[in-house]
């Protein structure tokens, strides 16, 4: 993701802290918290809970989050990072 984001012009900061969560890579000129998700991880119980924490948190700070996954990224090439990334974000490629 951050070689997409960069090819795209997007800026970013990666692994951003905000209180005491750890933003994989905040895009603060659209006020987004992009996160990329591993499939085994995000998909225990106990770290659902956790990640509708955070978003909520985000959320009450004008903060939206955006989740791409490790399948949806596995095997991409570039170009086609960039148009995930374009999507999740903007709706269109």
């Amino acid at each position: 993701m951050r070689i997409a984001l960069t090819e795209l012009g997007i800026g970013f900061n990666q692994e951003h802290r905000d209180g005491v969560y750890l933003i994989d890579f905040f895009l603060p000129s659209l006020n987004v918290a992009l996160e990329a998700d591993g499939t085994y991880w995000h998909n225990l119980p106990k770290h659902k809970a956790n990640d509708k924490r955070r978003d909520d948190y985000f959320l009450k700070k004008g903060i939206t989050t955006i989740r791409i996954t490790e399948s949806e990224l596995r095997g991409v090439r570039a170009k086609e990072a960039q148009e995930l990334v374009l999507h999740k974000l903007f709706g269109a490629a």
